[in-house]
């Protein structure tokens, strides 16, 4: 038999699959934010695991839908809402479904109790409104301070949706989460900074800090 060179599929390359079903929706901000974005699109899914992505115009929802993918992984099944900006023919969102064949599922007219994500929106709504208030954070910051809330949601221990104290996040990457750089501030808080590459004097300062940014 002749010498012969097979070569196997190089996999490094290829996005992983998230099994189970996945949802999302997008958040409008109510205020256009210092970087000028208006809303947000949500993924979620109902082991309490959600991340946002703001954007400036509902059109972008399909680059969301990408930077999702890329992140964290092509989900199996994908539930949406009818919105033209998701399901039109032509958009980037249905190109994106189509390139990474996602069982798209859009729910029924009036019934938004057939996505979850709405329900996850209103309690990342409800935690930023917290964090504004107890840290006077102005509104404007809200696309900053709503993907802090998502990271730090990922990454709190619950007992809730068969979690039995483990992570949301875990329940998406398989992997322990890392929590030691959100210990050091939280957002939008003040901190001691030195000019001069550390050789200046001590001064006190005020910032919005994305641990992910960083």
């Amino acid at each position: 038999m002749p010498l012969a060179r097979r070569y196997r599929a190089d996999r490094i390359f290829e996005k992983r699959q998230l099994r189970g079903k996945r949802f999302t929706d997008t958040l409008d901000g109510r205020v256009t934010s210092k970087d000028g974005n208006r809303y947000g699109q949500v993924f979620a899914n109902r082991q309490y695991f959600a991340t946002v992505y703001p954007m400036d115009t509902k059109s972008k929802a399909g680059n969301a839908l990408r930077t999702f993918c890329q992140e964290f992984g092509v989900p199996d099944r994908l539930t949406c809402d009818g919105s033209k900006e998701q399901t039109g023919k032509k958009t980037e969102f249905m190109q994106q479904v189509r390139k990474n064949d996602i069982d798209l599922h859009v729910i029924e007219p009036e019934r938004h109790n057939q996505n979850p994500c709405e329900g996850v929106i209103r309690e990342v709504r409800r935690k930023w409104f917290r964090t504004m208030v107890r840290s006077r954070v102005p509104r404007k910051f809200w696309d900053y301070g709503m993907r802090w809330v998502c990271e730090v949601m990922q990454r709190t221990s619950t007992h809730a949706g068969g979690r039995n104290g483990g992570t949301p996040i875990e329940s998406v990457t398989g992997e322990t989460a890392d929590i030691s750089e959100y210990l050091d501030f939280g957002f939008y808080d003040s901190v001691w900074y030195h000019e001069n590459a550390g050789l200046g004097e001590r001064l006190l300062g005020s910032v919005s800090r994305i641990v992910s940014e960083v």
